[in-house]
């Protein structure tokens, strides 16, 4: 179990790694620099994550679930009758803005530029949305 102290400094450094994507390309910032910007020495990122890629994984992992919840939401919704053109219209609407929060969106934002292992976070994030597509809406005829 993680402790809620854990929680904060996991998400100083996540905060401090956001900052610096802000400003740098991904290959550019270093744990010593997070470390730096998060106030914190390098011992204790590393007793949080491995090293940049990790946190950058877990993170990227952290975000596909909160969206996927936020879709799910909604899917439940659709299969109770709404049309799929509500469904759409929903992604698009305030409401669906005040969910997506600001701290989300600018995680997804430095996230989705972030190239790394010659794997870019964007194929993930739009391999991610294909699959959910695929799950609420398989191939073929509508019934």
């Amino acid at each position: 179990m993680v402790t809620q102290a854990a929680k904060r400094m996991q998400k100083t450094i996540e905060e401090a790694y956001l900052d610096l994507l802000e400003k740098e390309s991904f290959r550019a910032v270093t744990v010593t620099q997070i470390a730096q910007v998060a106030l914190i020495n390098r011992q204790t990122f590393y007793h949080h994550y491995q090293d940049k890629y990790d946190l950058t994984d877990r993170m990227t992992a952290a975000v596909f679930i909160r969206v996927r919840e936020l879709i799910e939401v909604r899917l439940a919704q659709l299969k109770r009758g709404e049309s799929v053109d509500d469904f759409f219209s929903f992604l698009n609407s305030p409401a669906t803005q005040r969910l997506l929060t600001p701290a989300l969106r600018r995680r997804v934002t430095a996230l989705y530029t972030i190239q790394y292992d010659q794997l870019a976070c964007r194929s993930e994030f739009t391999t991610t949305w294909r699959r959910i597509c695929k799950t609420c809406w398989p191939p073929g005829p509508p019934s």
